[in-house]
């Protein structure tokens, strides 16, 4: 097992004093690895540029020689004796987002991936953690009692420390979810319908896989004074960053609170569990490739809309002008015609998370989302309604997630050609490997079901949206 110990310090500054203890490996070295990476951004963190200084002993106090081997790797030596190993290091909490560990005068927010060091022969060992904090800090986890079963579990486990913290609880299929709000949160906020609208996408996910393996999870929402948006998916939980807090109230607000809490409550099935074979099981010392963004993130991105309106948290008109958003993130962006979607996925660990060079690249985001729009109206249409992309998300919880099996871009085309009954081959060619513009397929989509790609021009530039058509046949209504 090891044991974590985090200490908060000093109010006055950005440092906490971690921890570790381990008993030894069989061998004459013991290997010491902070995570290169944290899922959920698939690009290298750098995190140990936080670490200083490591100082490492044995059960007797006596100093071990090590050599830093990586960045980020530490290759310990043993002494005859040694039984157990002690590290002791400072970390600087400088990552102010949901996938940081960040310190305030009010608050520790601990991101495990991030700061943590492990013993690469217990990583699938249990672990521990305990925290020395200021006494007036409640702390939030999903850890119970600081037992993790292994450093994976411990890695995806926030920990919010403050003195400002709500929770308001709610309760579907005899599962447990805590929705905590850290920060200032308006005196005038409507918690009643926060908790029903969640719990009204909630049920709609649940509904949609047919199973839950949790008894409990945490949405763990940082309310922050400056603007933020930015969410986090972890095994139990999601840490979700939304500011000013002071518009809580406000209708944009809200709709992004709803739009990033349903988008990471998916993500409890796709990604954590629902996996690319290539990430199972993580590997934190590298880079880990896969083309199948698009499934991870791209459904996802669908989804987590498309669930608040199945759920009727918003209605059709709310639901069109919410995705608009990514239908026009996608269509403005020259680099769909430049990069495929299978390429842009293995560039996520190259330049995915920043704007880059102008045209270069596409969005597994936006057009994962939009190509996951065009199967599912593709898939209703040719069903006639009795099938839809659900059918083959929960094939890929039932046969892949649910079973620990990672899938490729072969497995999701034989769910998909199963669901459909019709060969699959040209959503590959086109809309995942191919670099096609997509507006005619997404036309003749959308009209049978009464819709449109409306275009407008304004100021030499094009507003990209989807809208009713006007006058639309019953028929068409009737297939929405």
């Amino acid at each position: 097992m090891m044991h974590y110990t985090i200490n908060y310090g000093h109010s006055e500054d950005e440092l906490i004093q971690i921890n570790l203890s381990f008993p030894i490996s069989q061998d004459d070295f013991s290997f010491l690895q902070l995570p290169a990476w944290r899922p959920g951004r698939y690009e290298l963190g750098n995190f140990a540029q936080n670490v200083f200084p490591l100082t490492i002993k044995d059960q007797k106090n006596q100093v071990l020689n090590f050599q830093k081997v990586t960045k980020d790797r530490w290759k310990v030596e043993h002494k005859p004796d040694t039984s157990w190993i002690f590290v002791s290091y400072q970390y600087a909490c400088v990552i102010k987002n949901a996938g940081g560990t960040f310190k305030t005068p009010e608050k520790l927010i601990v991101t495990p991936v991030n700061c943590l060091i492990y013993a690469e022969h217990l990583l699938l060992k249990s672990c521990n953690i305990s925290l020395n904090i200021p006494i007036d800090f409640q702390v939030v986890s999903t850890l119970k009692n600081g037992i993790a079963s292994n450093y994976y579990i411990l890695a995806s486990s926030p920990l919010v420390c403050s003195k400002k913290i709500h929770i308001e609880p709610y309760v579907v299929n005899d599962i447990k979810f805590n929705i905590v709000f850290e920060g200032n949160l308006p005196k005038s906020s409507s918690l009643e319908k926060v908790r029903k609208d969640f719990k009204l996408f909630t049920e709609s996910q649940l509904t949609l896989f047919h199973g839950f393996e949790s008894e409990e999870y945490y949405f763990l929402i940082l309310l922050f004074d400056e603007k933020h948006y930015h969410g986090v998916e972890h095994w139990d939980s999601t840490l979700i960053a939304l500011g000013p807090a002071e518009s809580f109230d406000n209708q944009d607000f809200y709709e992004d609170l709803l739009g990033i809490s349903s988008h990471e409550l998916f993500h409890y099935w796709n990604i954590m569990r629902i996996r690319p074979k290539e990430l199972l099981p993580y590997n934190y010392t590298q880079e880990q490739y896969f083309e199948t963004g698009y499934i991870a993130e791209g459904i996802t991105t669908y989804y987590g809309d498309l669930m608040l309106k199945t759920s009727g948290v918003f209605d059709l008109d709310t639901f069109l002008r919410v995705f608009s958003e990514t239908i026009q993130r996608h269509f403005s962006n020259s680099g769909r015609l430049v990069n495929s979607l299978a390429e842009s996925s293995i560039d996520l660990w190259l330049d995915g998370y920043k704007a880059g060079i102008p045209g270069r690249k596409v969005s597994i985001y936006h057009k994962g989302a939009v190509i996951a729009l065009i199967l599912d109206l593709w898939i209703r249409k040719n069903t006639t309604n009795k099938k839809s992309l659900d059918d083959v998300v929960r094939l890929l919880w039932q046969e892949n997630g649910k079973k620990r099996i990672g899938y490729t871009h072969l497995d999701y085309q034989k769910y998909i050609e199963q669901v459909s009954g019709l060969p699959a081959d040209w959503y590959f060619e086109t809309c995942v490997f191919g670099k096609e513009p997509l507006e005619e397929l997404l036309h003749e989509l959308l009209y049978h079901f009464g819709l449109k790609l409306a275009q407008n021009y304004t100021d030499n530039s094009i507003k990209w949206s989807l809208e009713l058509i006007e006058n639309s046949s019953e028929e068409q209504l009737g297939n929405l």
